[in-house]
């Protein structure tokens, strides 16, 4: 079991029956250390950390060695502005929910930005298909983006392709297409 300490900004790894196995990390810029690590997704043998107030993902080994890293601080196109969650999906590519920038990146494994969705300029949150906050973020089996739109209070599905699908309205209901969808997965 892997967790992201925010306020300690360390990595702490559990055994299976919660016992404590070791923890990393330290807070800084340099390569390796973390300032607000937050969202982590585990990918064969290495594992992406969300380096939050850096704004970076620093992939690491599972022992906690630092591999590389990506992304900088901005609003074009791959940049971050507080990235959160954080998966890989079937393909191995790396999805980020870049939380002040209202949207989500993809990058191929090796961190090269390929594109973003969620963000529509100049109208923020006020469509289904605009994220405000997005934070923890997860891929099923069959390629579905659940995204947590923290500000707009619902999570946002999304097919594999980045194209809006459904939602869970922040009233801890779900639209009637939304429970038709769930049932026919």
């Amino acid at each position: 079991i892997y967790i992201s300490d925010e306020w300690l900004n360390r990595i702490t790894v559990y055994d299976s029956n919660g016992e404590f196995l070791r923890k990393w990390g330290e807070q800084g810029s340099e390569p390796g250390q973390l300032d607000g690590p937050a969202g982590l997704a585990i990918s064969g043998n290495s594992i992406y950390v969300s380096d939050s107030r850096n704004n970076r993902v620093q992939k690491f080994s599972l022992d906690g060695k630092f591999e590389s890293s990506f992304g900088e601080q901005g609003e074009g196109p791959g940049q971050f502005n507080m990235p959160w969650g954080i998966a890989v999906n079937h393909k191995g590519e790396i999805l980020v929910s870049d939380w002040r920038n209202n949207r989500i990146n993809i990058y191929d494994s090796n961190g090269k930005y390929i594109s973003s969705f969620g963000d529509i300029p100049n109208s923020l949150g006020q469509d289904y298909t605009q994220l405000s906050g997005p934070a923890g973020l997860s891929i099923d089996d069959d390629g579905d983006i659940y995204v947590a739109d923290r500000d707009n209070d619902r999570v946002v599905v999304y097919d594999r392709d980045g194209k809006y699908v459904t939602l869970f309205t922040g009233d801890a209901t779900l639209s009637k297409i939304g429970k038709t969808y769930i049932m026919s997965s």
